[in-house]
């Protein structure tokens, strides 16, 4: 995760993160954008 890489992070800060995640790709697919997936 680039973000780890750059500075320490905890569990639920990462969790967190990946939640944010999810939601990004979610909107984006929902608006017909292509992930690259």
């Amino acid at each position: 995760m680039y973000l780890a890489e750059k500075t320490t992070m905890d569990e639920p800060t990462k969790q967190a993160w990946l939640e944010i995640g999810k939601e990004f790709s979610n909107e984006i697919t929902k608006y017909g954008r292509p992930t690259g997936e």
